[in-house]
């Protein structure tokens, strides 16, 4: 179960869940109390992870709402995350933070370079990266030679094998964004198909080749929608 705080700036004005007369941590309180009236189930009221919209237009408000975060975990709220963040901002956060953020949730396309320094960083502090964007903002990496040979390879559709490859980079988790049931079914299908593919004999050298193509396309820093 996820769910995110909002700032103002980002929200509907028309639905909003909290007071925008109100403080910051009264804001942010009634906010999570609303996640957790709309999100219960039947066995328990928690949130698994919460997650900081964006942050906010001052560092110290970005810190103090954090700190508003803390103090739900571990009762209410699993763990913590922030979403929309970049290096600088991340940096303070973390060394400022009681509680780590357990996971960065940002676009992931070429105009951000596809975020190598703050998959970086997260890699080295045992945060989870997790994408999202990763179809919508990639049509040309989605429709790539690369990625159709990797299609063929493993016998996935191209956004499965989209799907793969991110993961494959290390530590990433992938948002993804259908609504619809069967597209989920179908994308869940596609990791249960690598799984089965893995386990061939050749499959794991073929795999090392494929992510080594896939991280240089990265790390070039190629923009896939010029």
């Amino acid at each position: 179960v996820q769910t995110k705080f909002t700032p103002p700036s980002g929200q509907d004005p028309k639905n909003l869940p909290y007071d925008l007369s109100s403080d910051l941590e009264t804001q942010i309180n009634a906010s999570i109390d609303s996640s957790l009236h709309n999100l219960q189930t039947e066995s328990a009221t928690y949130i698994d992870m919460l997650i900081l919209h964006s942050p906010l237009r001052t560092t110290e408000a970005t810190v103090a709402a954090w700190k508003c975060f803390e103090s739900r975990v571990p009762h209410q709220v699993r763990s913590l995350g922030v979403s929309n963040v970049d290096l600088a901002t991340l940096s303070v956060l973390y060394e400022a933070a009681t509680i780590k953020p357990a996971l960065v949730q940002n676009r992931f396309h070429g105009m951000t370079k596809y975020d190598g320094p703050v998959r970086q960083f997260c890699h080295e502090h045992g945060i989870i990266y997790q994408s999202f964007w990763t179809l919508t903002a990639n049509p040309r990496l989605l429709e790539s030679e690369f990625i159709k040979l990797v299609s063929v390879e493993i016998r996935t559709e191209s956004e499965q094998s989209l799907y793969l490859c991110v993961m494959g980079l290390g530590n990433i988790s992938v948002l993804d964004g259908t609504t619809k049931f069967e597209n989920m079914k179908d994308d869940i299908k596609g990791l249960r198909t690598w799984e089965k593919w893995i386990e061939k004999e050749g499959s794991q050298e073929k795999w090392k080749l494929i992510m080594k193509k896939f991280e240089s396309l990265i790390e070039s820093g190629e923009d896939w929608n010029d």
